[in-house]
């Protein structure tokens, strides 16, 4: 679980000294997963992009962060609410049992999943701007 108020950078950090890689490990660990998908790269990440996005100078797109959540075995959601700046709580499913489902899915059908988790990740975002503009909680109290 990520300290409350960790940056996404200093979260990738934790994580990555946490398995104890370095930064140009973790860019060839995210082409690795990212060439699993239909969504892969022509070649890894280099040292300097993931020290980019640990000083937060940069932040990873969609599909880094659904390969960073494979890395280090956390959900996406984790990894959204520490984007977000929203405290991480308990999750109601185990993201293991998610990823086991996910690895029996064919590309098509990743594909499709992965297209419903960015909507949701998009609507949770709009629903955290309305929430933050208008000082309400999502449910409207």
């Amino acid at each position: 679980m990520a300290k409350k108020n960790m940056t996404l950078g200093e979260y990738i950090a934790s994580q990555r000294a946490k398995i104890k890689i370095s930064q140009e490990a973790l860019g060839f660990r995210v082409f690795a997963e990212r060439q699993k998908t239909q969504h892969s790269v022509s070649r890894p990440l280099s040292a300097t992009a993931i020290q980019k996005w640990e000083k937060d100078i940069n932040q990873p797109n969609f599909h880094n962060l659904m390969a960073l959540s494979v890395i280090f075995n956390v959900s996406p959601i984790t990894i959204r609410n520490i984007a977000e700046g929203v405290e991480d709580r308990t999750e109601t499913v185990e993201w293991t049992r998610i990823k086991t489902w996910l690895e029996v899915l064919n590309k098509e059908d990743l594909a499709l999943v992965e297209a419903v988790i960015e909507k949701i990740v998009v609507a949770g975002n709009k629903q955290y701007q309305e929430k933050s503009n208008t000082g309400k909680t999502l449910g409207g109290k």
